[in-house]
């Protein structure tokens, strides 16, 4: 469990610095968070299945 929410939050981190490097727009911070969430809830249902 731990290792997944650091697994997805280092993710957030290098993809939020890959785009800054690619000066692409940056993400708002709502999608992170939901991608986040969503990563999370694939994690438990793998886990129940």
């Amino acid at each position: 469990m731990r290792a997944t929410i650091t697994t997805g939050l280092k993710w957030l981190l290098v993809n939020q610095s890959v785009a800054r490097n690619a000066s692409f727009q940056p993400r708002p911070k709502s999608s992170d968070c939901e991608l986040f969430v969503s990563v999370l809830g694939l994690h438990f249902v793998g886990r129940i299945t």
